[in-house]
């Protein structure tokens, strides 16, 4: 059965991608989202916490949640000053999501495909709100 050693692994990841960027507001508020996320799946998912744990490569799923969970606050318009203009801190966030990019192309865990697709979908979240 898998619990809270797992969340804990899971937890870790998230701090290596995040380094030094943990200590920003944004950053510790997607972490948080993204625990809860974890913990709900766990107790009431199991079956896909399970299957999450299995295939686990876990620093390509924290870069992943990290993209989603800061273009998910993106998306909110919460960080626009105008529409489709970011404000300082949704810039930060832009950043920080570009970084977690950069780092997956590097390592070879997002393809220049993937790499099209995920900077398409975080630009037009940005545009369509604010």
């Amino acid at each position: 059965m898998f619990g809270n050693k797992d969340e804990e692994k899971l937890k870790y990841w998230l701090k290596v991608v995040a380094g030094d960027d943990m200590k920003r507001m944004y950053v510790r508020d997607a972490y948080k989202s993204i625990c809860s996320r974890i913990t709900w799946t766990r107790k009431c998912r199991p079956d896909d916490f399970r299957e999450l744990m299995n295939n686990l490569d876990g620093l390509k799923w924290a870069r992943y949640m990290f993209i989603e969970e800061c273009d998910n606050m993106l998306a909110s318009g919460k960080y626009h000053r105008y529409r489709g203009e970011l404000d300082f801190v949704g810039q930060a966030i832009y950043a920080f999501i570009n970084r977690c990019i950069d780092d997956g192309v590097k390592d070879g865990q997002i393809s220049q495909e993937e790499l099209q697709i995920i900077r398409k979908n975080i630009a037009d979240d940005i545009h369509s709100v604010g």
